[in-house]
């Protein structure tokens, strides 16, 4: 028996943009932005305990805490927009 291989896959977008590369979506300030967090079990097996973190957000908002091997969850969080360029990176665990 092969051991597991647990993995997940992240994907960020802000205002349904793919935001990855520079300089990204413009928003105008105070406007309201939603960060979408497409979450992937890309294991192969089963994933409890699955939580999203944006480093200058926060904890992010997710349907569930279990993601079965090859399903695929969105969380969300909301914000207001700042003035200037905006860059952060997120982390899934699980």
């Amino acid at each position: 028996m092969l051991p597991a291989t647990p993995d997940i896959d992240i994907e960020k977008a802000t205002n349904g943009h793919d935001a990855d590369r520079p300089t990204g979506p413009r928003i105008a300030e105070g406007s309201r932005v939603t960060w979408t967090y497409v979450i992937t079990n890309v294991s192969d097996e089963p994933l409890w305990g699955v939580y999203v973190y944006d480093e200058r957000e926060g904890k992010v908002t997710c349907p569930a805490r279990y993601l079965g091997v090859g399903e695929t969850m969105t969380c969300k969080l909301y914000g207001t927009a700042g003035v200037g360029q905006y860059a952060n990176e997120a982390w899934v665990t699980g």
